[in-house]
Parts: structure tokens; C-alpha cells; sequence
């Protein structure tokens, strides 16, 4: 995994840098001190994010307490809010219950990608280009710092191959998150992601998780409504 985002990452830099950056004459930076040091800041915290989802995973639910969180504090506190959010936050909790240890180092992966994802929205009249340069940028080298901690592989041409087209992949996935954090509230982000992510990576077993699929596709459709 650490070669995967590694790889991945180091191919979305050079790719946005020489061809999108560079070519286009844009700024790798953003103008603005105050806002270019944000961005550090968040790039910071979800390459923290990433290391706790290698080591712990990732909890839909603690996206979703974030959603609640930013919700109340922006001043819209219905219930109406909350009952979306729960129903989300429910169906997680179903789908992820296993130690209350575990789901609590879980939370702990997706509130920091909330609070990057909070910090991204703040620049939402910059550059994605820039943004997606200094993001890309402090992964891969997270990443490479790791590499003496963390358990890698030999991988052959044919995989390396295969990150290639990868890296392209995560290129483009990155630079639509990133127009999406900028576009629409906190809130409305975490919630989608957090229920798709969920969804992708349950292994439906038992009828409760079938129930609280149900419960999460019903409260992202009513939460895109709104």
C-alpha cells in the first residue's frame, strides 16, 4: 500500500506540475501567505488521515459525527440535519461494529480528513491545480518517509505498469475531490463520501448489513436533495 500512493502520487505530481502547471504558466503555490500556509496545513493533516487508515481504517460514522459538528457550528441545527446524518452515522455503525477500541481509532482517520476537507473549502476561489500540487507533494513524501517503517515489496514491470495508468487515475480523482471540497459545504462532502466509502467496502453478509445500506443510500439521496 505504501508503494501503491507512493507510486500513484509521485505520477499525479509530475503529471500536474510539467503539463498542467508549468505549461499553463499557473503558480505551484498560492499567492496568498496566509492561504498557501493553510494548505500546508491540510495537506499535512490528510497525509496524518492516510497513515491512520492504513493502520486502523476508516469510519464512516466518524465523518458523519464531523458533518454533524460543522452543521451545528455554521448555525444550521434543525433536526431535520440531524436525522439525515444519523441515519448515515447509523448504518456505519452497523456495517463497522466490531470493537468500540477499533471504531474509535477509525473516527479518528475520517474527522482529520474532515478537518482537511474543512481547510480545502476555506480556498475555494484559488487554483485546484495549486492545491492538487502541494497535496500530491506532501503524500509522496509521507510516503517515502515511511518506507523504512513499513512493509514493502519487490514489485515487477507489469505492476509497476499497472500504478502507471494508476497514478493517471488518481490524478484526476483527486483534482474532481478537490473542485468538489471547494464547490459545496463541509457537511454535504463528508456525508457522500463517507456513505460510498462505507458502502464499497462492506462485505454484505447478514441481513443488518443490508439494512443499513439501505439506511445510508436513502440519507445520501435525501442529503443531495437539499
Amino acid at each position: 500500500m505504501v508503494q501503491f500512493l507512493f507510486v500513484t502520487f509521485f505520477i499525479a505530481f509530475v503529471f500536474n506540475l510539467i503539463f498542467i502547471v508549468r505549461k499553463n504558466r499557473l503558480m505551484p503555490f498560492l499567492p496568498d501567505r496566509d492561504k498557501d500556509n493553510k494548505l500546508k496545513i491540510a495537506a499535512f493533516i490528510a497525509l496524518l488521515a492516510v497513515y491512520f487508515s492504513f493502520n486502523f481504517g476508516w469510519s464512516a460514522s466518524g465523518g458523519m459525527i464531523f458533518a454533524i459538528v460543522w452543521e451545528s457550528l455554521a448555525g444550521r441545527q434543525g433536526c431535520f440535519y440531524l436525522i439525515i446524518f444519523g441515519g448515515i452515522v447509523g448504518g456505519s455503525i452497523l456495517m463497522e461494529l466490531n470493537s468500540p477500541t477499533d471504531l474509535l481509532l477509525k473516527i479518528v482517520s475520517s474527522i482529520l480528513f474532515g478537518l482537511s476537507e474543512s481547510l480545502i473549502h476555506d480556498l475555494k476561489e484559488n487554483s485546484p491545480y495549486a492545491i492538487a500540487n502541494q497535496i500530491s507533494l506532501v503524500v509522496m513524501l509521507g510516503m517515502s518517509v515511511s518506507y523504512p517503517f513499513m512493509k514493502v515489496v519487490v514489485l515487477s514491470m507489469w505492476q509497476y505498469l499497472i500504478l502507471l495508468v494508476l497514478g493517471f487515475s488518481m490524478y484526476f480523482n483527486l483534482l474532481l475531490m478537490i473542485k468538489l471540497m471547494q464547490s459545496q459545504r463541509v457537511s454535504m462532502v463528508m456525508g457522500v463520501t463517507s456513505g460510498i466509502i462505507i458502502i464499497s467496502a462492506t462485505n454484505f453478509v447478514t441481513i443488518s448489513d443490508y439494512v443499513a445500506c439501505l439506511m445510508i443510500v436513502l440519507s445520501i439521496l435525501v442529503l443531495l436533495k437539499v
